[in-house]
C-alpha cells in the first residue's frame, strides 16, 4: 500500500501491472485503484477504458450567525443547472 504518492505511470501486460510511483516501480498481479478524483486518469494510464469520467466540483460552505442557526436543520443545495443535468437535487440528514 502506497499512501499520498503520485502515480506517474501504469504499464500493463496480460499477466501483471507495473506501477511507477514515488520514485519506485511496483510490479503486481492485481491492482486496486484508489486514486480518488484521479482514479479515471490512473485507469486510462493503465490502458483501461472506464465507462465513466470524474468531473470534480468545488463546494461552497457558509456558516450562519449563531443567533440564526435555528433556521436551518439540513444542507441546502442549489437549483440544478440544465447545462449539467447529472447534478441532482437531493436531501441529506
Amino acid at each position: 500500500i502506497e499512501l499520498k504518492t503520485r502515480v506517474v505511470k501504469v504499464e500493463t501486460d496480460k499477466q501483471e501491472y507495473s506501477v511507477h510511483a514515488g520514485g519506485m516501480r511496483y510490479t503486481v498481479k492485481g491492482l486496486v485503484n484508489c486514486a480518488g478524483l484521479q482514479a479515471d486518469l490512473v485507469a486510462r494510464s493503465a490502458g483501461l477504458r472506464p465507462d465513466v469520467q470524474i468531473i470534480p466540483f468545488r463546494g461552497e460552505y457558509y456558516e450562519l450567525a449563531p443567533e440564526q442557526v435555528h433556521l436551518i436543520k439540513n444542507l441546502i443545495y442549489p437549483v440544478p443547472d440544465p447545462k449539467m443535468p447529472f447534478l441532482g437535487v437531493h436531501f441529506t440528514r
